[in-house]
């Protein structure tokens, strides 16, 4: 029995072919946070498969996530995040009474009032004269028996105690059942505690896992962990989940609680001697009815309308904004719609609702969103970004209306949970690196994600156009680089938000002068003035299938250009999801791609696998990239040139060819073959536009020039007398190709997006593009020298 919290050993591992990862080991920086990892809450269960295509796979309403997929990755999540601890018990079970002899004196009564009922598994209770004391030999541990008698036995505990408020909770045997749940995986446990019985995930307070025939305990530790991520799925305030390991092999059980950070654990209990079973009684007379907190629910800032918790999502929740001065007026949000829910453990769990705020003075009403998350405490605050950002004069983000953070998982999760000193040291460095907090923002912008199939082709476009400026806007002006670009932070709107042109650097809104969408989601976001303009971060930061190779491969710190890579992603996942067709003709791209879920491997496989997924068939492979946009669903033929555009943006090596290749920063170069006769333009401090320094805009380290580019102009000097270019192959930081600065590649992917709607557009709606850009060269033409470069050097 230890004396002390310990990490819980794994008996086997997942290995990953790490491919050219490896090769590139030598070249790659040193991690300094959270190392790369592929965690569960990546694999969103498939929103982008659409009813047409689900009504055509048998046996199955709708698509789940892969249990063989997912498995390994809660492991990982886990792995170093679970320890065991004596004091468990106490902490977290026994809520009646802290005094030992008490409950000593209360499992006996319980005892000896459980041996005269009538219920079969009551007669595995044996009373020892000699030692006066009750022993329980369960008849078998098979998976046929035990989850039959435990149940059993631990209602009738439940039935002599205390009754609790209804529905009562009530153990059931669910290993044979399907429990419901709207966005649940297909997992059922061996036996759960659930409110009314009920078999929803909803309504499970506790879930059970008996140790199957061959199955280690390791093995059975992650299987319950499984379900457990179930429930926080299904119930968004759930702040800590129990669940319960029972022993193929003989009375024993081992209790854990699940929580943001990891999970803590009891020893392991045998409940075939006097004081074990007296343990199991205990346990099952507190779990039953525990407090709401300790049952694992947020309770201290929302309110609900009946008298039972609301465990779901269908709920009637609100949360109150008290004012902060006598002249402010104090508020209610109402929770409308649950739209997002991450899965996964150790995260942070997001969730996003739609609510309605309102004044309580006024009656005031406005449509807000509402955004809860475990935020790391090793994080800056996102609502910190925000204000950062408008503070910044930043464009095409969302209003921030209030925040507020609650409880902390180390003392308010887990109550202050302290080991013993002298074996303390490794829970509190992995509570020191792993602590969250409880956050909520209220933002006054809503939309609905891009993913959505609600959405026309026009309105995505105009959202992608909207992200676009919006990223710029948060980069060049605001010095903050978001690195999180995903269908779900991107915002499509039907009301228009006027953008002010006359602020901000000439140039970074195109044509617009209104936005139909914005960009949303500051958790990854970096404030370049803080960290350094060229520090970026070693750490995780994206969503899954939509990260940038180079960062996926953990070669490269984070940079305006991946940002922009995996913006390309997004615009190929919205022009591909969801799929609509399952019965059509097996085509071409059949031998290229999965037709039915062309992407899939960017959301199932490890980090090197997606890379070179990427590197092969969107990079370097013409053939495979065409044969991918050839595949764009019906409305969205529009969406090919603009991913082509984009493409080349990124990856284009010669001006005179449309090659693509993959380049690397200069700490990189051993990994990179090619070279070119190309170099940066210069880049001294002036570089800004004159326009932009007569109306006192900022000079930012993260430009070359805040001025588009001039069309190339014939070159009046024979191409023998030039004088020959220094060779680089490398990239610099500042860069999106070879020469082309992060400014110059954001105005060429920003014509790129103007296009696609403009042609999306009705001929009556159309742009007037030729008056725009005439207006805008005219203001451009006074940069002077300092934009005079010559044609190579733009290449």
């Amino acid at each position: 029995m230890p004396s002390s919290p310990r990490p819980l050993s794994t008996s086997r591992r997942h290995a990953v072919s790490h491919g050219h990862l490896a090769a590139a080991a030598a070249t790659a920086p040193a991690f300094t946070s959270t190392p790369l990892k592929r965690k569960s809450s990546s694999l969103d269960r498939p929103r982008h498969i659409s009813s047409d295509y689900q009504s055509h796979q048998p046996g199955s309403k709708r698509l789940r996530r892969s249990a063989t997929v997912v498995t390994p990755l809660i492991e990982a999540e886990l792995d170093k995040s679970s320890f065991q601890s004596v004091t468990f018990f106490d902490d977290f079970i026994f809520h009646k009474s802290a005094d030992a002899v008490v409950r000593a004196t209360h499992a006996d009564q319980l005892l000896r009032q459980l041996s005269t009922q009538s219920s079969s598994a009551c007669k595995s209770l044996l009373y020892n004269n000699l030692t006066q004391s009750y022993h329980c030999i369960p008849p078998g541990f098979s998976d046929a028996v035990f989850p039959y008698w435990f149940c059993d036995f631990a209602n009738s505990v439940a039935g002599v105690t205390t009754p609790n408020p209804s529905p009562s909770p009530t153990w059931v045997v669910t290993k044979n059942h399907t429990i419901a749940g709207d966005q649940n995986d297909r997992r059922r446990p061996d036996f759960a505690l659930a409110a009314g019985g009920s078999f929803d995930w909803r309504h499970v307070l506790i879930v059970g896992e008996h140790q199957s025939k061959g199955s280690s305990v390791k093995a059975s530790f992650i299987q319950l962990a499984c379900y457990v991520e179930q429930v926080f799925i299904a119930q968004p305030f759930r702040t800590a989940v129990l669940g319960i390991l029972t022993s193929r092999s003989g009375p024993h059980f081992t209790l854990w609680r699940f929580d943001r950070a990891g999970a803590l654990g009891s020893h392991e209990v045998t409940y075939s001697s006097a004081a074990g079973l007296q343990l199991l009684i205990l346990c099952l007379d507190s779990m039953t009815t525990l407090p709401l907190k300790l049952c694992g629910f947020h309770t201290s800032s929302i309110s609900w309308a009946s008298d039972v918790y609301p465990t779901d999502a269908h709920s009637s929740i609100a949360t109150h904004i008290p004012a902060t001065n006598p002249i402010v007026s104090s508020y209610t949000v109402d929770y409308v719609q649950l739209v997002f829910r991450a899965k996964g453990i150790v995260s942070r769990g997001t969730r996003v609702w739609t609510g309605v705020m309102r004044n309580i003075a006024s009656g005031k009403e406005i449509d807000v969103a509402i955004k809860e998350s475990w935020r790391s405490i090793g994080r800056d605050s996102e609502a910190e970004l925000y204000r950062l950002a408008s503070a910044r004069g930043v464009q095409g983000l969302p209003t921030l209306l209030h925040h507020a953070t609650y409880e902390d998982i180390k003392d308010g999760v887990r109550r202050g949970h302290i080991p013993s000193e002298e074996h303390s040291a490794t829970y509190a460095q992995h509570m020191a690196a792993h602590n969250r907090v409880f956050s909520r923002l209220i933002l006054g912008q809503t939309g609905i994600p891009i993913d959505s199939p609600m959405l026309s082709p026009l309105a995505i476009a105009r959202a992608l156009l909207a992200a676009a400026i919006g990223h710029a806007s948060l980069f060049f002006q605001g010095n903050i680089l978001h690195r999180d670009l995903s269908p779900y932070n991107i915002l499509a709107s039907s009301s228009v938000t006027p953008l002010s042109t006359t602020q901000g650097i000439p140039g970074i809104y195109g044509h617009q002068t209104e936005l139909y969408g914005c960009l949303i989601d500051l958790d990854y976001a970096l404030d370049t003035e803080k960290c350094g303009a060229s520090s970026g971060a070693k750490d995780r930061t994206g969503t899954y299938p939509f990260i940038a190779i180079n960062i996926l491969l953990g070669l490269e710190s984070h940079r305006y250009r991946h940002d922009l890579e995996s913006l390309l992603y997004v615009l190929l996942f919205v022009s591909l999801y969801p799929r609509c067709d399952a019965s059509s003709k097996p085509t071409t791209t059949d031998a290229l791609w999965n037709q039915q879920d062309p992407l899939k491997l960017w959301f199932t496989a490890s980090e090197s696998t997606v890379a070179d997924h990427k590197t092969s068939r969107i990079v370097s492979g013409t053939m495979y990239f065409e044969s991918l946009l050839a595949d764009f669903r019906p409305g969205f033929e529009s969406f090919r040139n603009a991913a082509r555009k984009i493409r080349l943006t990124l990856w284009r090596v010669s001006s005179q060819f449309e090659a693509c290749q993959l380049i690397y920063e200069k700490s990189n170069i051993a990994t990179t073959t090619i070279a070119t006769t190309t170099t940066a333009p210069k880049t001294p401090a002036a570089n800004l536009t004159r326009a932009a320094t007569k109306k006192g805009q900022p000079r930012s380290s993260h430009l070359h020039a805040h001025a588009r580019p001039r069309k190339p102009k014939p070159n009046s000097v024979p191409s023998h007398t030039k004088k020959p270019k220094k060779t680089r192959s490398w990239l610099l930081e500042d860069e999106v190709r070879i020469g082309i600065s992060n400014w110059q590649a954001y105005l060429e992917v920003l014509d790129s997006l103007e296009e696609l709607v403009n042609e999306l557009l009705r001929p009556d709606e159309k742009l007037n593009r030729s008056e725009s850009e005439e207006s805008w060269e005219t203001e451009t033409e006074t940069t002077g020298d300092t934009d005079k470069e010559t044609d190579d050097e733009k290449q």
